[in-house]
């Protein structure tokens, strides 16, 4: 794959109207028309340790939705706090976007399965 590299001013007036007018074109046109969709939960009370075999299952079921984990602190179970982020890549924004959401919704379901009661999921 090639690696293409677009530098933009960083007064905000100019970068948004270079990237709307130029640089948005030139991403569609690599991509083919392809979107990237994304949405992303917080769940408390699991360590991201506990979670990486589902991880590694949601990869396996599903490999065309990109599942990263990342950390946002606490030491103890009821102070942890680690945020799921779904993404996917699709020509059909409705298909993609059910995708996610129905990626999201088995993911919350391993987690259930895995008898954390304290465990609490919310969408932001």
């Amino acid at each position: 794959k090639e690696t293409g590299l677009i530098c933009l001013p960083g007064v905000p007036k100019e970068l948004k109207a270079i990237f709307k007018k130029e640089v948005s074109k030139l991403i569609l046109e690599k991509t083919l028309g392809e979107k990237f969709f994304e949405e992303s939960i917080m769940v408390r009370g699991i360590f991201e340790s506990e979670i990486s075999s589902l991880i590694n299952k949601l990869k396996q079921e599903h490999p065309e939705v990109y599942l990263k984990s990342h950390p946002k602190g606490g030491k103890k179970i009821g102070e942890s706090l680690l945020e799921l982020h779904f993404s996917i890549f699709s020509f059909n924004e409705k298909e993609g976007k059910e995708k996610i959401l129905n990626v999201m919704v088995a993911f919350m379901k391993m987690l259930m399965n895995k008898g954390r009661s304290r465990t609490r999921v919310k969408n932001h």
